[in-house]
């Protein structure tokens, strides 16, 4: 979360009780990866606003010596790759597994998606990430590639106490008198003013564009759904005392107003979002019902809710809250089988020249 890449400090880590069948099977040639699900190990990182409320949400253990903000659940990039914990590519990462069989993505490459979970124990701090535009310009300005585009988008698993997010800034406020409010490191009864807050609840969906001002409350539980990039232009922390990119944020700020939060009825399964970057889809699935799985594209699905198996042709996958799937662009039909519902985020790269969806 800062303009160049953190010690992180990252590790795999699940449950003891990671149920899976392929100890029982025999070994399967390296074709049948390229069509089933397959699970991934998260990647625990440290930050220092981090928490422990997905232990109670998912049961990951978690090293009580460590504070842990961010589990990486998706991820091609070569500081934090997912591991594959299942199948005949058990035990490489993602981007290893690629690089032996590039038809896992299908028409999609490079890959541009990262989906971490963030516990916030307390409010991150106010930053903005850079278009492409602007990383562009700041790359060009340095020499080297070092700052990568970033749009996001916020799955409110829980809300915490103080349910609130800030988006942009108050309607009346500009942005250069943020700039110089907050360069004289001012206690947070003087920045808040200038922010846009936001009320939230669980299963609410906040996109935040590249270019857009904003911060995570206290006590958020996150699906984090994002470009792969790790850029992130720090304005103000709140006291903490780490380093900020004021010249950084001042060349990535956008003007505009905050997007809104959208609101899907959580009895209705449908599409949360669909931009240009990523598409996003919560289901509620019954026993017997096929997974979505779009052709040609792959994608992403963490199980949130509801137990069970899924089934690719003779393969079983057992499934529990928290689980996490690399679905390959290839995949066969995919059924589920349990015996109450399912609740799951379905997540894939954009296909190219996609447009916002305005509906």
């Amino acid at each position: 979360m800062s303009a160049a890449p953190e010690n992180n400090r990252p590790s795999s880590s699940h449950r003891k009780d990671h149920r899976s069948q392929d100890s029982h099977r025999p070994p399967q040639p390296a074709g049948a990866a390229l069509q089933r699900p397959v699970k991934l190990a998260p990647v625990a990182v440290d930050r220092v606003w981090g928490g422990r409320a997905v232990n109670g949400r998912f049961g990951w253990e978690q090293d009580p010596r460590r504070v842990i903000g961010e589990w990486w659940l998706l991820s091609f990039r070569k500081d934090h790759s997912s591991t594959i914990l299942e199948g005949p590519l058990a035990g490489l990462t993602l981007k290893q597994a690629i690089a032996r069989h590039p038809a896992l993505l299908g028409t999609q490459a490079p890959p541009d998606l990262l989906i971490k979970i963030l516990d916030a124990r307390q409010t991150l701090s106010v930053q903005v990430h850079p278009d492409r535009a602007t990383a562009n310009a700041l790359n060009e300005a340095v020499g080297k590639k070092l700052y990568e585009a970033k749009t996001e988008c916020w799955y409110f698993l829980d809300s915490g106490l103080d349910p609130k997010i800030y988006l942009g800034l108050q309607e009346d406020r500009r942005a250069e008198d943020f700039l110089e409010c907050v360069r004289r490191n001012p206690p947070p009864g003087e920045v808040e003013p200038f922010l846009h807050a936001v009320a939230v609840q669980e299963g609410d969906l906040a996109l935040i564009p590249a270019g857009t001002i904003h911060a995570v409350g206290a006590g958020a539980l996150i699906l984090e759904i994002q470009q792969s990039s790790d850029t992130t232009f720090r304005i103000y922390d709140w006291g903490r005392d780490r380093q900020l990119h004021l010249d950084e944020a001042e060349q990535a700020m956008l003007p505009g107003p905050p997007p809104p939060i959208g609101r899907l009825p959580q009895s209705r399964s449908g599409t949360l979002l669909s931009c240009d970057y990523f598409c996003l889809d919560r289901w509620l699935l019954e026993d017997g019902d096929g997974l979505p799985i779009p052709s040609r594209l792959y994608s992403f699905a963490m199980v949130l809710n509801g137990e069970g198996r899924l089934e690719t042709g003779t393969d079983q996958s057992m499934f529990q809250p928290g689980d996490a799937y690399f679905i390959p662009a290839e995949a066969a039909s995919t059924r589920i089988r349990t015996k109450s519902k399912v609740t799951m985020i379905v997540a894939r790269q954009s296909a190219p020249l996609a447009r916002v969806d305005e509906s």
